[in-house]
């Protein structure tokens, strides 16, 4: 597949924060032979996928990339750093097993569910949970079916590693 790049990181817009997207050109997007709202895998140190929508006007031509801090954290790269993106294929997933990176009270699967629904993960990618008054944070551990990159559906289960907890949709 085609890899586009190098891009130059610059933060994400405030609305774009925690969201799974990264902005870049039209160009790029074009050159990937995808189209906005697709998934793109980011890569730099360590690779991570996200949506792609297009940047704002003012932005065009510049050859930036905005991406919010988690998604830096996710591919090892800060703002000012060069990455290199690439469309990808994303499955569908059955099964997503995470990692909390700190202790946590107990989650129910739905809210899992519910604010990581539509986005894609890759394995050993974070994932930001927010849980009053912060996030929980969780390292994607494993996923079912074997891919490079699934995508969370109504229908994903998942198993928090390091707990007590399974949660299943069919409780």
């Amino acid at each position: 597949m085609q890899i586009t790049g190098p891009l130059i990181i610059q933060p994400a817009h405030h609305r774009d924060i925690g969201c799974g997207i990264a902005r870049m050109d039209y160009d790029v997007i074009d050159s990937l032979d995808t189209r906005t709202d697709s998934f793109v895998e980011i890569i730099s140190r360590k690779r991570t996928v996200v949506r792609c929508l297009p940047v704002i006007p003012s932005d065009e031509g510049k050859g930036v990339i905005r991406l919010d801090d988690l998604t830096m954290e996710n591919i090892g790269s800060q703002i000012g750093k060069h990455v290199y993106v690439k469309k990808i294929d994303v499955s569908e997933a059955e099964r997503v097993i995470v990692a909390p990176l700190q202790e946590i009270p107990p989650v129910m699967e739905q809210y899992l569910n519910d604010v990581l629904y539509n986005q894609a993960i890759v394995k050993e990618q974070l994932v930001a949970i927010p849980y009053f008054p912060g996030s929980l944070i969780f390292t994607v551990k494993d996923y079912t079916p074997l891919a490079q990159s699934v995508m969370i559906t109504s229908k994903t289960k998942f198993q928090i590693e390091n707990t007590n907890y399974y949660f299943s949709n069919n409780v």
